[in-house]
């Protein structure tokens, strides 16, 4: 169905939805307002389409259907608007998610990734590419990482947090002004976890602890230290788009492939997957809510082509073997 047959047929679809409502006859789905009468078709058409740009604008319904992940997503202003006017029933967690889409997953061949490895060195990110190709972190998982959450004894790395940018919305006003910076708990609860790590990522991080510790001494009370071992040269967490951007520079100056944070880390997942870990293990590894999860995405990895796996077998790399900067 074309994008904006779907758009317009989802806003028909609501304007049925929230007449059966206000005029339904039962008191547990009636709709409060100043009065019964004020509430006609028209208004109620107004209400939804309101709330469709609120939440379900521009690109998620426009480009494809909703997944479930969106609808949940979608499902907030909704939320907000049982609150504050008075709506009794949320449609959103009724409506008919669809499959979500399987990512490309590029692979770098072992050439190119030391290749990015070796640009990474003087870019100031090369510590973050590690955690992504190596250890599979998130984007806002590695943006959410503290020196406290790192055990140099035990050589591990404890996920509990997330960056991620939270949309600025002005009292009285619908439209988003801006974006902010904040930390929130990880992405599932299984998105907490305790990972090994290998010797060259431990010895990265020991590097990015000195230097840290050296703008806290030049910055003094300038510097907003929040334990951040990703963080800009004041301490504060970088944007929520600096690292694929980083990575973009990376890879158009080096003539490489185009691979964004989370290609890095299902270059990591189909590593495992070309090592025979267990499905089970690698959804553990990843944070996934479950091993479904895992399974839709890497299924078929070891049935695409001879040149993954003769790559992956050849690229996995031991502890210590990572180019050194």
């Amino acid at each position: 169905m074309p994008a904006v047959l779907w758009f317009m047929s989802g806003i028909s679809r609501l304007k049925k939805i929230w007449s059966r409502w206000i005029f339904s006859a039962s008191s547990d789905n009636w709709m409060p307002g100043p009065s019964s009468s004020s509430f006609t078709v028209r208004s109620t058409c107004r209400i939804s389409i309101t709330l469709i740009q609120w939440g379900l604008a521009g690109e998620t319904w426009m480009n494809s259907p909703p997944t479930l992940a969106q609808a949940r997503w979608n499902s907030c202003p909704f939320k907000g608007a049982m609150i504050k006017m008075g709506i009794r029933v949320n449609p959103i967690p009724a409506t008919k998610p669809y499959p979500r889409r399987k990512p490309t997953i590029i692979i770098l061949n072992k050439a190119n990734v030391k290749k990015l490895l070796k640009a990474a060195c003087d870019s100031g990110w090369y510590l973050e590419i590690l955690l992504g190709l190596f250890c599979g972190l998130r984007k806002g998982e590695i943006s959410g990482l503290k020196f406290g959450d790192f055990d140099a004894e035990n050589r591990t790395i404890y996920i509990r947090r997330q960056i991620t940018s939270n949309p600025v919305i002005p009292k009285g006003e619908s439209k988003i002004q801006t974006y902010e910076v904040i930390e929130k708990p990880p992405k599932t609860d299984n998105s907490y976890r305790l990972l090994r790590i290998p010797e060259a990522v431990a010895k990265e991080i020991e590097k990015r602890r000195t230097l840290v510790d050296a703008n806290k001494l030049q910055l003094g009370e300038q510097y907003f230290d929040h334990d951040y071992i990703s963080c800009q040269e004041n301490g504060l967490p970088h944007s929520t788009a600096a690292m694929n951007s980083a990575l973009t520079k990376l890879c158009s100056r080096n003539g490489l492939p185009h691979i964004t944070v989370h290609g890095l880390r299902h270059m990591y997942a189909t590593i495992l997957v070309e090592q025979k870990v267990p499905l089970i293990k690698i959804s553990a590894l990843l944070g996934h809510a479950s091993v479904n999860t895992t399974f839709e995405y890497y299924c078929e990895v070891m049935d695409e082509n001879e040149q993954i796996i003769t790559f992956m077998n050849n690229m996995f790399i031991p502890e210590g073997g990572v180019t050194a900067c």
